[in-house]
């Protein structure tokens, strides 16, 4: 039997790790997958089978406080993985490489690479000082990002593994027309308060444009009230993934824009990509980093300076006037997303490195 644990510093685990975990159930035969994470809100639960939990609240603020927590949850990780008696470890983000790297001793360790360290220089020094050490120990990297790779020794063995959905190619039928309101869409959590409210500012009342923001998160409260006035930006509130399709299919064009001066935001690749592939529906990405590069390269987006209200204002009175023409754009897109690997095609390679 073959037994794989997988190390998340945050409880509930995200929805790639759940997809991983899922994948590896339906492709590897007689297999027993557990999770180490940590539950940072320190309140009681009870704990789903095959997880173990370290419990203890992480506060904001006080770092010494925080160093003892981190030390205590590399101890509980120490101890699970001797209860466990892993074949394979796969340690998601680099702060689960760097705190389980130590603690292996024949297992196979796989870093799952999902942001690469970001912050002020000089932290981001140390912490990649820390990665480099831990990856001596490491026998594959899974990139969430393909741009990822060229930051990371080719002497590795790396397999880029983005976060494609699930969910069936589903192209929206209908074309924008030049002259008609123009439906821009942001889906996902409201966050980066800056650039959505560039955003807002670039349409509010003018009725060649109607902005949807769908989702919840750290700044709904916040865009309720500023929106609050605004006769054509609709907040719509929390949605379920398994309505995603239809909120692009409701959209002539999406926002993905994010902030360019974040390290690891110029290297990563959104899942508005992969889904925006999927449907057809071009996103609008931040000018200066790769993906926004990589989209217009391959005529398969759209970038614009998310940092200046005037230039993404100007973007859409392109694309309303006919200057700018949509229907391109997503043709190609279609055509791109059909010499795309999907998940389960990229997955295989991770199931290869397991069974050897």
């Amino acid at each position: 039997m073959k037994k794989i644990v997988l190390i998340d510093t945050s409880y509930p685990i995200n929805v790639r790790n759940q997809k991983i975990i899922d994948s590896l159930t339906s492709s590897i035969e007689d297999v027993e997958i557990s999770v180490i994470s940590w539950k940072r809100d320190g309140n009681l639960c009870e704990v789903p089978d095959g997880y173990y939990l370290y419990n203890k609240k992480s506060p904001l603020g006080d770092r010494l406080r925080k160093l003892k927590n981190l030390l205590g949850f590399k101890n509980f990780v120490k101890q699970s993985l001797r209860e466990i008696c892993p074949n394979v470890i796969i340690a998601s983000h680099w702060s689960s490489l760097v705190l389980v790297a130590s603690c292996i001793k024949n297992e196979k360790l796989i870093y799952e690479n999902l942001d690469i360290p970001t912050g002020p220089k000089l932290i981001r020094r140390v912490i990649c000082f820390f990665e480099k050490r831990a990856l001596k120990k490491v026998t594959c990297v899974l990139h969430a990002s393909r741009f990822y790779t060229e930051l990371y020794s080719a002497s590795i063995p790396q397999i880029v593994l983005e976060n494609k959905p699930k969910f069936e190619k589903d192209y929206k039928n209908k074309v924008y027309q030049k002259g008609t309101p123009l439906k821009i869409s942001f889906i996902g959590g409201l966050r980066y308060r800056f650039l959505l409210q560039n955003l807002v500012d670039s349409v509010k009342n003018d009725n060649r444009f109607v902005l949807y923001l769908h989702g919840d998160g750290v700044d709904y409260e916040y865009f309720k009230e500023y929106c609050s006035g605004i006769n054509n930006v609709v907040l719509t509130g929390r949605y379920s993934y398994s309505s995603i399709v239809s909120l692009y299919h409701g959209s002539d064009i999406v926002w993905a824009a994010y902030p360019n001066t974040d390290f690891n935001v110029k290297y990563a690749i959104s899942n508005k990509f992969h889904e925006s592939l999927y449907v057809g529906v071009p996103c609008v990405y931040s000018a200066g980093t790769k993906l926004a590069d990589y989209v217009e390269a391959n005529k398969i987006g759209i970038q614009v300076d998310s940092n200046d209200m005037l230039s993404i204002r100007s973007l859409f009175e392109q694309i309303y006037n006919g200057e700018l023409d949509l229907t391109e754009i997503s043709e190609n897109m279609k055509s791109f997303a059909n010499k795309e690997n999907n998940w389960d095609d990229d997955f295989q390679e991770v199931v290869e490195i397991i069974k050897k």
